[in-house]
């Protein structure tokens, strides 16, 4: 999927040509990203958390609380790594940096434009693969899916296998998901996630 889209919806309203690579429309496409930026940066979007990040943080409160509150949710800081993804090999050294960084939003979508970037995140295999180690396991999860791209096919599955094992069900989806994404390199973790599927029969839908 491309990183931007621009249709012309009187000429082609089934978007089916997608106008955000040519020149003549630059300026209109960096305009209404930059109006989209504002608005979120405005409105404090909390899609810049992963959904169990944000329940961490609210700690039983509710999330817009903790949207306005930038001791706990440092939304630039976030959003400056995150809006990087799928820009390009020239991000690799903030990615990289930004593995170190105090906050795990910020962590995450490091992790996550790394696996985007595929092999090209070559320089940043040490710091992913120490990341796979990370305290929260939404980080963990994104390094291992980056780090199954460049060739750490067993401690990432074996990170996401234990992830099924984990007593919520959040954290078992969110690795179950990417392990199904992950296709026959993930057939390691088959066992496990045969179980998971056994032991999650006739729980609550959690979507």
């Amino acid at each position: 999927k491309p990183v931007d889209e621009l249709y012309d919806l009187q000429a082609d309203p089934w978007e089916m040509n997608n106008l955000a690579g040519k020149a003549q429309h630059a300026e209109r496409l960096e305009r209404m990203r930059r109006k989209l930026y504002d608005w979120m940066l405005e409105t404090r979007d909390l899609s810049l958390m992963h959904e169990n990040d944000m329940i961490e943080r609210a700690a039983g409160r509710m999330p817009y609380e903790i949207a306005r509150d930038d001791t706990i949710y440092p939304m630039r800081r976030i959003f400056d790594v995150a809006e990087r993804i799928g820009r390009g090999p020239e991000h690799v050294s903030v990615f990289k940096a930004a593995l170190d960084d105090s906050d795990p939003a910020v962590r995450y979508w490091a992790a996550t434009g790394l696996a985007v970037l595929e092999k090209q995140a070559g320089p940043a295999r040490g710091a992913l693969r120490k990341a796979m180690s990370d305290p929260k396991s939404w980080v963990r999860f994104a390094a291992a899916e980056a780090c199954c791209k460049l060739g750490l096919r067993k401690p990432a599955v074996k990170v996401l296998a234990d992830g099924l094992d984990l007593p919520n069900i959040k954290e078992n989806l969110h690795a179950a998901e990417i392990l199904v994404a992950l296709g026959k390199q993930a057939r390691p973790a088959l066992a496990q996630m045969k179980q998971a599927v056994k032991r999650a029969e006739g729980l609550q839908d959690h979507g």
